[in-house]
C-alpha cells in the first residue's frame, strides 16, 4: 500500500477477515473500522503504518501476531466494538501488554439470531434505537467539518 494517500478507511460489513500485512506500510492511514463481520486480522497487519492513531476494532475478532509493530502504540487510540474485557485479552493474546496501548469502549451493533441488529453504547444495550438517524442539513455540515475529512457519510432525504 505504502504510497496511498488514503488517510482513512471503513472496511464495509460482510467482510470476514484481513489479510496479513494488508495495510503493512500504509504510512498515511490515520483511522480504520472494522465491523463486527471480521473474524480474524492476520499478521502484520498494520504493521509500520506509522500515523495510525485511531482503530475500531470488534471483540469478535482472532488477531494475528505483530500488528502494530514499528508503531508506537501510546499514541493509538484502540476503540472496541463490543465487550471490552473481550477486546483486551484479544490483543493480550496477540502479544500486547495492557500497558502498552489506550482502549475505549466504543458504541456498536451487533447482528442477531434473528437478523436484526441491536445497539449498544458505553452503558450497555440503547433501547428504542433503530441505526438510522436522520440529520438536518446542518448537522452533517457540522459533522463534516469536525471531520475534518471527507469520512463522514450521510444518506440525506429531502422532505
Amino acid at each position: 500500500m505504502g504510497a496511498s494517500s488514503l488517510t482513512s478507511i471503513n472496511i464495509p460489513e460482510g467482510v470476514t477477515s484481513i489479510g496479513s500485512s494488508a495495510f503493512l506500510g500504509a504510512t498515511s492511514l490515520t483511522s480504520i473500522t472494522i465491523p463486527d463481520s471480521v473474524t480474524s486480522i492476520g499478521n502484520k497487519a498494520f504493521q509500520n503504518a506509522t500515523n495510525l492513531t485511531d482503530i475500531t476494532i470488534p471483540d469478535t475478532a482472532a488477531l494475528g501476531e505483530n500488528l502494530f509493530n514499528g508503531l508506537d502504540l501510546s499514541n493509538i487510540t484502540i476503540h472496541c466494538a463490543g465487550v471490552l474485557a473481550q477486546c483486551q485479552a484479544n490483543i493480550r493474546a496477540a502479544g500486547y501488554d495492557d500497558d502498552t496501548y489506550n482502549m475505549v469502549q466504543a458504541p456498536y451493533s451487533k447482528k442477531q439470531a434473528d437478523g436484526s441488529r441491536a445497539y449498544y453504547g458505553a452503558n450497555g444495550k440503547l433501547t428504542g434505537f433503530t441505526g438510522k438517524r436522520i440529520y438536518t442539513v446542518e448537522e452533517a455540515r457540522q459533522a463534516v467539518e469536525a471531520a475534518g475529512t471527507d469520512t463522514v457519510n450521510f444518506r440525506i432525504r429531502y422532505k
